[in-house]
């Protein structure tokens, strides 16, 4: 089965016994009727979209914490926005935000919304309003607490053209 080929690329090494219990896939053992398969499908694309958004902000995050840390900003930033800080200065001293400051301020964007994901299952809380308001006081249009969002494949391919921008 293709989970059995999948489990073929890489050997486990987690550093400790895992007492999570394994077993064999059976071959038909996952069933989809194929007249679920629209409503499984409007299920997962929005999940999967939420985990690249996850995966590429954590990823990030943890790059470019270690970038720093390695050119000798002081301490190692503690997150993602304390890294995009420490960035958004160093371009400013070196008078190279006007071409890259979109991106930090995208990798903002996305920061707000993978705790959202992460915390919030996909809806605005007061928190991340509260976060989005320091950030980007003069947006005209702001999230409204409580309320759910969407994420496109559009928006992953711009939060991943930030990232790389943020990282080179």
């Amino acid at each position: 089965s293709n989970i059995e080929s999948a489990n073929k690329w890489f050997e486990s090494h987690l550093g400790f016994s895992s007492v999570a219990e394994r077993r064999k896939m059976r071959p038909g053992s996952i069933r989809i009727n194929p007249e679920d398969s629209e409503q499984l499908l409007r299920v997962l694309r929005p999940s999967v979209l939420e985990m690249i958004l996850l995966t590429t902000v954590s990823i990030t995050e943890a790059i470019l914490c270690d970038q720093l840390a390695s050119r000798d900003v002081g301490s190692r930033p503690a997150n993602l926005r304390q890294a995009l800080d420490t960035l958004n200065k160093k371009l400013k001293d070196n008078d190279r935000l006007d071409n890259n400051g979109w991106a930090i301020q995208a990798m903002h964007e996305a920061r707000i919304l993978r705790n959202c994901i992460a915390h919030g299952s996909g809806v605005w809380s007061d928190e991340a309003v509260n976060q989005f308001a320091d950030q980007f006081g003069s947006a005209s249009l702001k999230p409204i607490s409580g309320e759910p969002f969407t994420i496109s494949v559009d928006d992953i391919f711009a939060y991943r053209r930030a990232a790389k921008t943020v990282l080179n």
